[in-house]
């Protein structure tokens, strides 16, 4: 049985942000590089945040390492198992000198071919076949963030290897040529950050609402917020 997501007050949850980003402007990047705090918006990280405290997944996938890869397992149980996929081996390098967890791993999988060949510069599966597949040896997967390189094709892989009860999400989700991909996952929601281009963060699921594990209709109203004030 998993906790309920309608614990936090709209209110509470705008406070908690607004504390956030108050913080950070008074701390700076130094306080987010001390605390491994992702390069998101809060609004997109306190929507993470409950999907897994409440989501409890044991195995999760990131394509694209960084500090989400150094946060968000803290949200996990100790039976819980991080592997993200990184195109860049120095990256993927630095990342796991600054992990102190061993349940998380980042794998550096160099691409077949740069500079990439399709033509929104995101990378084709030509160019990074062996950082799509990579992953598949260990599908399941009950959670999946899609943050990284080749992201149409590692979306087809998500959907593959998402479990039944599991969620796929898909950061940067505004970008129109990611959509296609998305059509075939029947349990979906979407965060749009008005004003910041491509920005905000897609949900998708096969088996279960995303309802079930998020309050999507309180952080839709909080988004909503933001977005006529323009400036979080």
């Amino acid at each position: 049985m998993h906790r309920s997501p309608h614990g936090n007050g709209l209110i509470t949850l705008f406070v908690k942000e607004q504390y956030r980003i108050i913080r950070d402007d008074l701390s700076g990047k130094r306080f987010r590089r001390k605390r491994f705090v992702p390069f998101m918006k809060y609004r997109e990280i306190l929507l993470l945040e409950e999907l897994l405290d409440n989501l409890q997944p044991k195995q999760c996938l990131e394509w694209g390492s960084g500090y989400s890869t150094l946060y968000f397992p803290q949200f996990l149980g100790p039976e819980a198992r991080w592997l993200a996929i990184e195109h860049s081996d120095e990256w993927a390098k630095q990342v796991n000198s600054l992990n102190g967890n061993s349940r998380v791993k980042t794998v550096g999988v160099p691409p077949k071919a740069f500079p990439w060949t399709d033509e929104h510069n995101d990378g084709a599966y030509a160019d990074l076949a062996d950082y799509v597949d990579y992953p598949g040896d260990s599908a399941p997967y009950d959670f999946i963030l899609v943050d990284g390189r080749a992201r149409v094709e590692c979306l087809k892989r998500a959907y593959e290897w998402i479990s039944d009860n599991g969620v796929v999400v898909l950061h940067d989700a505004m970008r129109p040529y990611y959509h296609p991909p998305l059509e075939v996952f029947p349990h979906q929601a979407l965060f749009k950050i008005v004003g910041i281009g491509d920005k905000g963060l897609w949900f998708g699921g096969k088996g279960m609402p995303i309802e079930t594990y998020l309050n999507v209709a309180q952080h839709q109203r909080l988004w909503k917020m933001h977005n006529r004030r323009r400036r979080t």
